[in-house]
């Protein structure tokens, strides 16, 4: 196994399975806000975590995250945690559609 598998194994969050929906969904967030941001620091740390060498808890503890957080447009988060509901049924939806195919 090359280190590349090895990133694409590595969960970013104990609680979603690679390449779920909920982890394409926080993948996907955080390669936008290393696009987005133009602090060379931030990209760098959010870089790392996306290649598994650093965590997603490290970046919640940023002053630049809390800042973004409290920037937040209301409607925005409403049409994401819409999202993020949407991908989560999936994921139980396919969670419970493996374990019934694994009982049988």
């Amino acid at each position: 196994m090359n280190s590349s598998d090895e990133v694409k194994n590595s969960p970013l969050l104990a609680s979603f399975p690679v390449g779920s929906p909920m982890d394409d969904f926080l993948r996907k967030a955080l390669a936008g806000m290393k696009e987005e941001t133009e602090d060379q620091k931030t990209k760098e740390l959010l870089a790392d975590v996306l290649a598994g060498k650093r965590s997603v808890q490290e970046v919640a503890d940023t002053r630049w995250f809390r800042q973004k957080l409290a920037a937040v447009d209301t409607e925005a988060l409403l049409k994401t945690s819409k999202e993020a509901g949407e991908a989560a049924k999936e994921q139980g939806d396919f969670t419970t559609l493996l374990a019934r195919k694994q009982s049988q």
